[in-house]
């Protein structure tokens, strides 16, 4: 009798764009609005995971899957860091179920992707760091009301976990 394996959907909790800098881009919570700071506060705690695991892979600017960076409360935060340096943290609520990492390998890819149509747009001006004075100016980043990766943020999450928004 064959062995029966049920298929648990990944319940994607929040992502965050973060430059090279580590300035936030974009964060998207799941949850609502009330936990962006949270979820602001669990990408810049990852941060020192992003750095040590950098630091041990070569300097060839390819893009690379940095794994579990660490688990918080309920949630398993993985990342992963384009060509161009720019980081990407993905938190995970965890279940009663395997996360594969060429699952969330392939959440953060579609992720870049949707930072690179958002970028790509000549009329996207992107933050420059030395102009941010706090997290709260997060909330004014020409990214964070981007159409483009708003609505595939949405569909990204109704893809994973059913139909939500």
């Amino acid at each position: 009798m064959a062995a029966v394996t049920r298929v648990i959907p990944l319940h994607l909790v929040t992502f965050a764009i973060l430059s090279p800098l580590n300035t936030p881009l974009y964060i998207h919570s799941y949850t609502g609005k009330e936990d962006e700071f949270r979820y602001i506060q669990i990408a810049h705690s990852a941060l020192d995971m992003v750095e040590e695991k950098e630091s041990t892979v070569d300097g060839r600017g390819l893009e690379s899957y940095l794994g579990l960076l660490c688990v918080m409360d309920d949630l398993a935060v993985y990342g992963y860091r384009t060509p161009s340096r720019v980081r990407i943290i993905v938190s995970i609520a965890l279940m009663d179920g395997v996360i594969k990492d060429s699952d969330v390998v392939t959440i953060c890819r579609a992720i870049h992707q949707l930072y690179i149509k958002a970028s790509s747009n000549p009329f996207t001006m992107l933050r420059s760091s030395t102009l941010r004075k706090d997290h709260y100016e997060l909330l004014s980043s020409p990214l964070t009301n981007n159409q483009v990766i708003r609505t595939g943020a949405q569909a990204l999450g109704r893809l994973l976990d059913g139909h939500r928004v």
